[in-house]
């Protein structure tokens, strides 16, 4: 109903946009439950930031305002470098059992310290993006409210180096989710007012 409300009788786009879903439908079936799932050999992440970055954020641009703008890359990648931060969080934290497993996650692959490593540069790309696309596609002081949630990322990130266990780490993993939210829906509010 919303690609028609959106849409109207332009097929092309609503096929698109239905493809889209499905594809995204399919992704998540088959990050795990596929005969060979792509979440077992360390392309989960890529997969995140595709769908929680780009399809996410440039879809749902384009679907309210049926234009697209290169400067909608930035908040994208942002979006994208964070939530796959969840991820790669949910990884460390379950390294010795998906090692385990067989499951090849990019933890389990590089070790530990460099996928803290990973998770810093995670959340250093995700606030640079953001950081670009306020400084060089808005005006005034008001898109600049989402520093308020830097905080957050920073104990998120101590709390990634630090934590050893996956008992330890596991209400980071939650932290992290939320200060995604908090971010997104302070960056929209900036950019509104």
């Amino acid at each position: 109903i919303l690609l028609y409300i959106a849409f109207g009788l332009n097929w092309q786009l609503f096929f698109i946009f239905f493809g889209l879903g499905l594809l995204a439908i399919l992704a998540a079936i088959a990050y795990t439950a596929s005969k060979n799932p792509y979440g077992y050999i360390g392309l989960g992440d890529i997969s995140v930031f595709i769908f929680f970055g780009l399809v996410g954020v440039i879809g749902a641009y384009f679907l309210f305002s049926a234009s697209f703008s290169i400067a909608l890359l930035f908040p994208a990648i942002s979006c994208g470098f964070f939530s796959t931060a969840v991820l790669n969080i949910n990884n460390i934290r379950d390294i010795g059992s998906d090692a385990a497993a067989g499951k090849k996650s990019i933890p389990v692959r590089i070790g530990r310290a460099s996928a803290v490593y990973y998770h810093w540069l995670l959340l250093l790309g995700g606030w640079l993006a953001a950081m670009h696309f306020t400084f060089w596609y808005t005006d005034g002081i008001s898109p600049w409210i989402y520093l308020v949630t830097l905080p957050l990322f920073l104990r998120n990130a101590l709390a990634v180096k630090q934590k050893e266990t996956a008992a330890a780490l596991d209400p980071f993993l939650k932290q992290m989710a939320i200060a995604t939210l908090f971010f997104v829906l302070a960056f929209g509010f900036g950019l509104l007012v």
